[in-house]
């Protein structure tokens, strides 16, 4: 049987959105976020690439450390290499507990409970996400605009303003990770 989805059941989940450039390329739809929401980028944080190992039966967090919030725009490039799973959680707390996860496990992209089978995928591809926070919702951008998920997330699931690292059954690696406070929009 399957467990309900922690945030499933609030009304319009799913369904907020970012203003988004549409495009059809090779006869799919592909959604970016427009280019006039870079003009909300305040402070900028980088992390140098690095392997994110796991030899235990237990998913390792890993907290970014030196920054942290509820505005925020994550871009971040992962290789699975030969873990299991792997990926972040935001708006969780100083263990990496609670929040929203976004997880990555080869051909398929989990985002809070909602799965999206990612066809193209190849093993030795990295994943890049394109990731908006903006206080209880939540946006991803996946593979370049190929998949976009939105979530809402419940106020009881929102434990903190960190960002976790997240990883299961091996050494995944961190190939690139940016992240910017966002402003206010007006």
């Amino acid at each position: 049987m399957n467990a309900p989805l922690k945030n499933s059941n609030l009304l319009w989940n799913g369904c907020f959105s970012l203003p988004r450039k549409l495009n059809i390329e090779n006869g799919r739809l592909i959604q970016r976020p427009i280019e006039a929401l870079k003009q909300l980028r305040r402070e900028h944080f980088r992390l140098a690439p690095r392997e994110l190992p796991v030899t235990g039966p237990e998913t390792k967090y890993t907290i970014v450390q030196g920054f942290h919030g509820d505005q925020l725009e994550i871009i971040v490039e992962f290789d699975l290499h030969n873990a299991s799973f792997c990926g972040l959680n935001v708006l969780s707390d100083h263990r990496g507990a609670g929040g929203l996860s976004v997880v990555w496990s080869g051909d398929l992209l989990n985002v809070d409970g909602v799965m999206v089978t990612m066809n193209d995928w190849k093993p030795g591809r990295t994943l890049r996400l394109q990731i908006f926070v903006d206080k209880k919702f939540v946006e991803v951008f996946a593979d370049d605009g190929k998949y976009c998920i939105t979530r809402q997330v419940r106020e009881e699931n929102v434990n903190g303003t960190r960002i976790a690292l997240t990883s299961l059954g091996g050494t995944a690696r961190l190939v690139s990770f940016d992240a910017w406070r966002l402003g206010e929009i007006g």
